[in-house]
């Protein structure tokens, strides 16, 4: 069930056929699972009782989509291995299985290993600090194989990338935040003594910003490719590539051995598909919407709670402590997530902006440029006293950050990124919590497919028979 293999397969048969523009990696993963959701047995239909053999697909179906679940977790593609793990759970729900069968139990296992989590830095006596299974082995630094970082502090989880592929800004470079996932996906690195590097493509562990701060992201950077690259960035990066493996298992900042890597214990805010089982449905969202008149003096106004129908009983709020940027502007951030509903962000919604008003006036705001399923949902704003109505950051606000800080409130109870309504706020945790309770019925839309639509389906004679295989067992 190797889906990078059967992708260089399938793009190999695209390049002969001249038919490569715009293919990539999930168009195939969407073919595949719109096969898994729309499959019907071939089986003796008149000898089985009906709503056994719908019970027997709803099953299968949940089957396959674990297994290419599985299979794109290795490939780092979390949100969409959220998705097929969701989905197979509904499917169960469908099949009307106890949560004691071992299809259910296999399923939400799933879920629980496929939670990602970011990592920050936090107080070395924290009891959400990681601890390598394999640290006492790391700090040897001679070895010739590579080792995973999995942890002993969360077992079955691993230090892994929170993507596929890098991300890249023109005033960063190309970097890849790092988050907690399941242990068969864990990074392979080598240590030197400074660096922590990947031995995939070299890239080595890196401090975001060089700020040496409780609640700061990790990442991972390209690295040196040879020794004199190596002291170059042992020179420029003011230590912020270097860490110490210490004795206890634990990861310490060289330069600031009193921070060590830890994980947050919330689920974290993100984009997620507009049909995916972990949107979030917001509780008061029609108030939202109308909360503040645009003419108006935001003052007069104390905000409406972020809290979740979809994942009651709780709503958004920050899960990191504030970072502040060391310059004129004094830029602040804080990572958001699911959290208790009365610690709920309260906002109001004006000129496409959701401004925090328990929170100084800080806007939600993507994590990066772009419109994509698993960018990150922040509160941004400044420490300077009522930064919000200063002339620079209106002018900031209105033409510089509005790619980042624009959103639309739905009627369904979504909120999205202004001109992206196929994506939604969302977590890394499925809602079930009100679903109604369904007989054994048959799928009836596949939430991997934009709005609904098939036409992203792209099936073909060998995916069918594909996906034939996987939901058989094979």
């Amino acid at each position: 069930h190797d889906i990078e293999s059967i992708h260089k397969i399938v793009l190999r048969d695209k390049k002969k056929q001249g038919k490569i523009d715009g293919y990539n990696i999930m168009d195939l993963i969407n073919s595949i699972v719109f096969n898994i959701v729309k499959f019907e047995s071939t089986g003796n239909r008149i000898s089985t009782p009906q709503i056994l053999l719908i019970q027997i697909e709803n099953i299968m179906k949940a089957r396959g989509l674990i297994k290419i679940g599985l299979a794109v977790q290795r490939l780092h593609l979390w949100n969409i291995s959220m998705d097929c793990f969701s989905k197979a759970l509904q499917q169960l729900k469908y099949a009307d299985l106890p949560s004691t069968h071992p299809d259910m139990v296999l399923t939400l296992n799933c879920i629980e290993a496929a939670t990602l989590r970011p990592i920050f830095l936090v107080p070395k006596e924290s009891p959400h600090r990681l601890v390598l299974k394999y640290g006492a082995i790391l700090k040897e630094k001679k070895l010739l194989s590579s080792v995973p970082l999995e942890l002993t502090s969360h077992p079955g989880h691993g230090i892994v990338p929170m993507t596929h592929d890098s991300n890249f800004l023109i005033t960063r470079g190309y970097f890849c935040f790092l988050g907690i996932g399941t242990s068969t996906s864990s990074m392979e690195v080598k240590y030197d003594g400074d660096f922590i590097t990947r031995v995939d493509d070299g890239s080595v562990m890196n401090v975001c910003l060089g700020l040496f701060y409780e609640g700061v992201s990790l990442l991972l950077r390209p690295g040196p490719r040879n020794e004199r690259e190596r002291r170059k960035h042992l020179a420029m990066t003011n230590g912020s590539r270097r860490f110490l493996i210490n004795d206890d298992g634990t990861i310490s900042v060289a330069n600031c051995p009193d921070l060590v890597l830890g994980m947050s214990i919330h689920p974290m805010l993100y984009l997620v598909d507009r049909n995916s089982p972990n949107r979030a449905v917001f509780k008061n969202i029609e108030q939202i919407g109308r909360s503040v008149n645009v003419s108006s003096n935001i003052e007069g106004y104390d905000g409406i709670k972020l809290e979740l129908e979809s994942h009651a009983p709780y709503g958004v709020v920050p899960i990191s402590k504030l970072v502040v940027f060391k310059n004129k502007l004094q830029l602040a951030i804080r990572v958001l997530g699911l959290g208790p509903a009365e610690d709920s962000l309260k906002v109001i919604y004006r000129k496409n902006k959701i401004i925090i008003r328990n929170h100084d006036n800080f806007m939600l705001g993507l994590h990066l440029p772009g419109h994509f399923a698993g960018n990150g949902i922040n509160m941004v704003g400044s420490t300077k006293p009522n930064w919000i109505e200063l002339w620079y950051f209106k002018i900031f606000n209105e033409w510089i950050t509005k790619k980042f800080t624009d959103f639309s409130i739905n009627n369904d109870g979504t909120i999205s990124p202004l001109n992206a309504s196929h994506l939604v706020l969302g977590f890394q945790i499925p809602d079930f919590s009100n679903q109604q309770h369904m007989p054994a019925i048959t799928y009836t839309y596949d939430p991997l497919i934009d709005d609904g639509e098939e036409t992203r389906s792209g099936s073909t004679g060998i995916l069918t028979a594909i996906t034939n295989y996987l939901v058989s067992g094979g």
